[in-house]
């Protein structure tokens, strides 16, 4: 996560930009409401998610935010929610 913190501008939005469109992939398929094998397709579980993606969010809120953070919350509050 370091790296995410120190990186310039315009690398830390195309990284939210993708770590966004993943959490709102995810998003979409737990509102469909997936089966107990959901989680199997990934390499990490859930909670190896949330730890990531939270860990992402206090990197790219450290300095100067990317414009679409405020948005990337708000998904990764559903998620968090709809994941349990």
């Amino acid at each position: 996560m370091a790296h995410l913190r120190e990186a310039p501008g315009s690398t830390r939005t195309v990284a939210c930009a993708d770590k966004l469109h993943n959490l709102l992939c995810t998003v979409r398929d737990l509102r469909a409401k997936p089966g107990p094998d959901y989680w199997n397709r990934f390499s990490a579980g859930r909670e190896s998610q949330k730890w990531y993606y939270q860990a992402c969010l206090d990197a790219f809120s450290s300095g100067r935010p990317p414009a679409m953070l405020s948005e990337y919350r708000i998904v990764f509050d559903e998620f968090c929610t709809l994941a349990g």
